[in-house]
């Protein structure tokens, strides 16, 4: 996988970092676990890995209600993953990590982790 910083430069697998950063990628992804693994690896062994997604079903009810995308029953176009706060921390969960911290700023929910 090609890892890139906000900069737009590559990252190399070999460095490792505090904090890695998701956010708003996961959902996209068709294998978002595979995902979460290398994420894993471009974390250092005391670092922390923030990770935030849409909250479902919150997040189509809101689309459809500003009236976006009534033909994909409020899915945003590119979500193909789509969780609750539960279910999304139990995939966290199930990919060794540990998790510090939940927030649910609306309409979102974001997890702060560390590697099991």
């Amino acid at each position: 996988m090609e890892v890139y910083n906000g900069g737009g430069t590559r990252v190399l697998a070999e460095n490792k970092y505090d904090l890695v950063v998701c956010s708003e990628v996961l959902e996209h992804l068709e294998d978002p676990e595979q995902a979460l693994k290398n994420i894993k690896e471009l974390c250092n062994e005391n670092g922390f890995i923030l990770l935030s997604v849409p909250k479902e079903p919150i997040w189509r009810i809101c689309n459809m209600a500003r009236g976006k995308y009534w033909k994909d029953l409020g899915n945003t176009p590119g979500h193909i993953q789509h969780w609750t706060k539960k279910k999304f921390c139990r995939m966290v969960v199930n990919n060794d990590m540990k998790i510090v911290s939940v927030k649910t700023p609306f309409p979102w929910t974001m997890v702060l982790a560390k590697k099991g």
